[in-house]
């Protein structure tokens, strides 16, 4: 295309005086220059990422355990993700996601390349539909609703009750546009050459949410088989919050059971957020696990956090938690990708302090 430009302003010069040639060549030359900017917007690579570094300390029963973690507050990754706009609002876009250990330079599963996400989808008025591996919409988009850390440090009890099916393989999804502040998600997973072929469904995931203003609701559900159809997993989310100003509220409910008997329990979720600042904000949550089996493990959780932004991209976080285990619980305090240190024994207390920083780019 760029030839067959520059012939045809070959030409118009030899038919116009030198003036008007020169006047037309370089208007020519601008619109060429103008249609390659239009077109490199229009399509676009990104390169992303997410830091994540915390200092630990658990007590779990009758000894300390010191760490440094990658993921307390948000799993650390590096990804790319892409945009080519192809016309009538609508667009192809992709994203490709691996989780790593910051702590030590070691990928989170040795076994994949883009362990987090790897999908390709489309996206216009009419909504968006993703094809691949994916996050459940009940993990990022939803539970993070539910508590005022967003789910995430050990001040989360969500992070040490709630049991969900994180990711799904060959999934496929879509939602809706933002309607009058509602929207909705679904999402399907079909099973693979790993997997029994009972059917082509492994899991399905539903949610549904209400952002107006101060005011921000969600709901969903997944269901889940286990890789030989050994049993099913059942959890739903339920709650939202309502911002007063420096004061945000939340509450939440999580109801997650599995079809062999081993899990049935009712997790509740009260928090709050005081903002001093755009720079600063203290988050206090408390959370009760009831469990509904016959061992009835259940568990209490108090949590703190205060978070403070250096810049958009990089904060600092504090966190501090203590769990209560009733009986023969054995529940630990964990974050939002690291698992906790097991308690000593069954029906053991567990306490945490975790101090960290996060920065994106």
């Amino acid at each position: 295309m760029t030839q067959k430009t520059h012939t045809l302003a070959r030409s118009q010069a030899g038919a116009l005086s030198p003036g008007r040639a020169t006047l037309a060549t370089l208007a020519l030359a601008i619109g060429l220059t103008a249609s390659q900017a239009a077109h490199a917007q229009a399509s676009s690579v990104t390169l992303y990422g997410l830091l994540d570094l915390s200092l630990d300390w658990s007590h779990s029963g009758s000894q300390s355990t010191y760490r440094m973690l990658s993921g307390a507050q948000t799993g650390s990754r590096f990804g790319l993700k892409g945009s080519e706009e192809i016309g009538g609002g609508n667009r192809i876009n992709f994203t490709l996601e691996n989780g790593f250990n910051l702590n030590n330079g070691t990928a989170s599963d040795s076994t994949s390349i883009f362990n987090r996400q790897a999908w390709v989808g489309a996206s216009g008025r009419w909504g968006e539909v993703r094809f691949g591996r994916q996050n459940s919409p009940l993990y990022v988009p939803l539970e993070g609703k539910f508590d005022a850390t967003g789910a995430s440090t050990i001040a989360s009890g969500l992070n040490s009750f709630a049991t969900l099916s994180v990711r799904a393989s060959n999934a496929i999804y879509y939602g809706t546009p933002d309607i009058a502040g509602f929207s909705a998600q679904a999402m399907l997973g079909l099973r693979d050459g790993t997997t029994t072929l009972r059917s082509g469904i492994n899991n399905y995931h539903l949610t549904a949410s209400y952002t107006r203003g101060p005011v921000d609701l969600g709901v969903g559900f997944q269901s889940v088989d286990s890789a030989m159809n050994a049993s099913t997993l059942k959890a739903f989310f339920g709650g939202g919050s309502y911002d007063f100003g420096t004061v945000r509220l939340f509450a939440g409910f999580h109801h997650a059971q599995q079809s062999d008997g081993s899990v049935d329990k009712n997790v509740y979720t009260v928090s709050g957020a005081y903002r001093f600042n755009p720079a600063s904000s203290l988050a206090l949550v408390y959370s009760h696990l009831d469990d509904r089996t016959p061992a009835a493990r259940n568990a209490d959780h108090v949590g703190l956090m205060y978070a403070y932004w250096l810049s958009k991209q990089t904060w600092l976080y504090a966190s501090g938690a203590v769990l209560l285990n009733k009986g023969r619980a054995s529940y630990a305090l964990a974050g939002s990708t690291t698992p906790g240190v097991a308690v000593a024994y069954s029906g053991a207390d567990a306490q945490g302090i975790q101090i960290g920083v996060q920065h994106r780019f």
